[in-house]
């Protein structure tokens, strides 16, 4: 089972105690397509894992939020993703709402998503742009720690009001949106892999992929990261969990544990760029879609996906060829017996004469 925490740090390092005010909806894709190769190559997959963060009821002393990740990353592993969440029609579909996109010139790393759905909001929401200054990775003994730090916070007082239930003197609060991308994901960073065992054939062409998350758990993680994750920071209480699973269409069988959500093909000019620049050859993409509202947050599904082992696919060869030379000798073997047998019946069936008796005169 992996593990992904989401804490939160305030100013001056201070050890905050959980406050109930916040919390965070937590959005994650997990991507797997394959890449184009030759047809006698193996089928490869790129994987990679994006994940968004929307924590509600933000005020100006949050510092930094941190991800604690069960795998080690770089720098060079992490990429900001608000360059495509700028895209209106992009950040529409994904957030299933209509948005207007606003700069704030003030603090450029900020933009206001407004909402133009008829709805009275709670409060403002923020997309964060991540910078190279405003974050941090460290190793933990089991995976990495990666932190985005508030450099600033959005200076539009027009808009970051106080919630209808606060009172006068409360903190004015908004909701912070930031999204990247984990890239380069191996096949053993998430998931576990296996050859189909229970069926000969198959097992040559398709492999059983098994992913098992789950979200803000720290009773498992070794101490010493145990003590530095938690000496100043706070888990953040999390209100939801979106979890999805995009594949090829032409590759995988996805169960879960989950009953789904939702299930859809993407548009691929609308995903295009998103995608990495990965060609699908006119193949759909399907996402799979999992919600969790409560404890425990837990997602895990398994797939069977296309995977040519040309290792097995080759001693499958040789053992037909075997079992046809052994067949073919054992039919040369009673044919000759056989022929053996034919002959041993005429000489037992054909005539036997008597020898010529000379006469003596």
């Amino acid at each position: 089972m992996s593990c992904l925490n989401f804490l939160y740090k305030v100013r001056n390092g201070k050890s905050p105690d959980a406050d109930p005010s916040i919390s965070a909806r937590i959005f994650v894709n997990f991507w797997k397509l394959p890449v184009k190769e030759h047809w006698y190559n193996s089928k490869k997959y790129r994987r990679w894992l994006d994940i968004g963060v929307i924590v509600e009821g933000v005020s100006d002393n949050i510092e930094e939020i941190a991800i604690c990740l069960p795998f080690k990353i770089g720098k060079e592993d992490i990429k900001d993703l608000s360059e495509y969440v700028k895209n209106e029609k992009f950040v529409s579909h994904i957030m299933k709402k209509r948005y207007r996109l606003l700069s704030l010139p003030d603090t450029p790393a900020y933009y206001r998503l407004q909402s133009l759905d008829n709805q009275v909001e709670v409060r403002p929401l923020y997309l964060y742009e991540i910078c190279d200054n405003s974050k941090d990775i460290k190793d933990l003994k089991d995976g990495s720690k990666f932190t985005v730090k508030m450099l600033s916070h959005p200076k539009d007082s027009k808009e970051i009001k106080e919630s209808p239930d606060e009172k006068s003197t409360a903190k004015k609060t908004y909701d912070l949106y930031f999204q990247f991308r984990i890239i380069g994901l191996s096949d053993k960073n998430l998931s576990h892999n296996e050859v189909i065992s229970n069926d000969f054939i198959q097992s040559a062409f398709a492999k059983s992929e098994m992913v098992d998350i789950i979200f803000n758990d720290i009773t498992n993680i070794d101490h010493s990261d145990h003590q530095q994750i938690t000496q100043e920071h706070e888990l953040l209480q999390l209100s939801k969990v979106d979890f999805a699973f995009i594949g090829s269409s032409e590759d995988e069988t996805v169960n879960g544990n989950l009953p789904l959500a939702d299930c859809e093909l993407l548009d691929n000019e609308l995903w295009k760029e998103y995608m990495e620049g990965i060609e699908t050859d006119g193949k759909k993409c399907i996402a799979y879609h999992w919600k969790v509202e409560k404890e425990p947050w837990k997602v895990f599904f398994k797939t069977v996906y296309s995977a040519r082992n040309w290792k097995r696919i080759l001693k499958y060869a040789l053992v037909v060829i075997l079992l046809s030379f052994l067949a073919s000798c054992m039919l040369e073997g009673i044919k000759h017996v056989y022929h053996y047998i034919d002959e041993l019946r005429q000489e037992n069936s054909a005539p036997k004469t008597q020898p010529l008796s000379s006469n003596n005169h």
